[in-house]
């Protein structure tokens, strides 16, 4: 157990190496907000295309999606073109989910691969960001707003958290068997007094 001195310490340190990993993050923040500013400069809305054209459904900006689950991306395109989909994070290609794909598609079901994030250190993002574009023309796309990919719980969490379940229960049941042990010595206690 760390004395209160070392304990502040710990924490100063742990504060301390979170501030660092936060300034990268920060800045790939603003590279992805200033590419955007320059992409976008006639629309504020980022969307390059035209309204209606193409639109996402899901995910939407602000929605949480966890490293190694299935979620359903859904969005409207222009009927009778060929579309592409990639993805992008703070700023930074991460290639494409969908190439070419026929029209009439209008969703995919995507794992979120296991280190789409925490890969590169980080153990979430706020900045991911899907881009459905014309296969045939990159003048139309749309962008989802930025929405968070995090890790999933590490293997060990889950693990402890079923050792401590495990733990709960085995001393329930033996705090249970020693109260029933007390009660039947108490019961023949008071026979034998009767007696």
């Amino acid at each position: 157990m760390l004395r209160d001195g070392s304990r502040h310490s710990a924490l100063l340190g742990t504060a301390t190496s979170l501030r660092l990993l936060a300034w990268p993050l920060l800045l790939l923040g603003l590279a992805c907000s200033k590419g955007q500013e320059r992409r976008s400069a006639s629309d504020p809305s980022g969307v390059s295309a035209s309204k209606g054209d193409f639109a996402f459904r899901s995910p939407t900006a602000g929605d949480t999606l966890v490293e190694g689950r299935t979620y359903t991306i859904r969005w409207v395109s222009v009927p009778g073109r060929r579309i592409n989909l990639g993805a992008a994070m703070g700023g930074k290609d991460k290639g494409f989910l969908l190439t070419n794909a026929p029209a009439g598609v209008d969703s995919l079901v995507w794992t979120v691969p296991v280190g789409f994030v925490t890969g590169f250190g980080p153990s979430s993002s706020n900045h991911v960001r899907l881009r459905l574009e014309n296969a045939d023309s990159s003048d139309q796309w749309v962008e989802t707003g930025p929405f968070v990919i995090t890790g999933a719980p590490p293997l060990g969490h889950t693990y402890g958290r079923l050792v401590r379940q495990r733990w709960l229960s085995t001393a329930i049941l033996v705090g249970v068997l020693y109260l029933a042990v007390r009660i039947a010595s108490a019961a023949r206690q008071v026979r034998t007094l009767r007696s």
